[in-house]
C-alpha cells in the first residue's frame, strides 16, 4: 500500500512469506532492497542473527527505513531457500514545507 510521508519519518516496511499452500513460513534468507529518490540502493539481509531486518513471527519480517529525502522510494522483498517469493512496493516522501 503506497502512502505519503514527510522527510524524517521512520517508515516500516513489512512482509509475510507464504508457502504455495498459503501457510506462513520462514525462508532460509530474506532480502530487502530499497531504492531512494536519488537512485541509490540499500541492501539488507536476514539470515538468523542480523538486526537490519527483524523477524516478528513465523514468516513475518520488517525493517524500519528513515525517509532522508523527498521523492519516490521503491522496495523489493525477496527470499531464498525453503520459501521462494518476492513482493515489491513503493512510498513517497514530500518535501519539507518549513525550512
Amino acid at each position: 500500500m503506497a502512502t505519503t510521508y514527510d522527510v524524517g519519518d521512520m517508515v516500516r516496511l513489512s512482509v509475510t512469506f507464504l508457502t504455495v499452500a498459503g501457510a506462513t513460513a520462514d525462508p532460509s534468507k530474506v532480502y530487502l532492497d530499497v531504492q531512494t529518490p536519488d537512485g541509490g540502493i540499500g541492501y539488507s539481509t536476514y539470515s538468523g542473527g542480523t538486526t537490519e531486518i527483524i523477524r516478528s513471527a513465523t514468516g513475518d519480517y520488517y525493517r524500519d527505513v528513515i525517509a532522508t529525502g523527498a521523492g519516490l522510494y521503491e522496495y523489493r522483498w525477496h527470499s531464498t531457500g525453503t520459501v521462494h517469493t518476492a513482493e515489491e512496493g513503493w512510498f513517497s516522501v514530500r518535501s519539507k514545507r518549513v525550512q
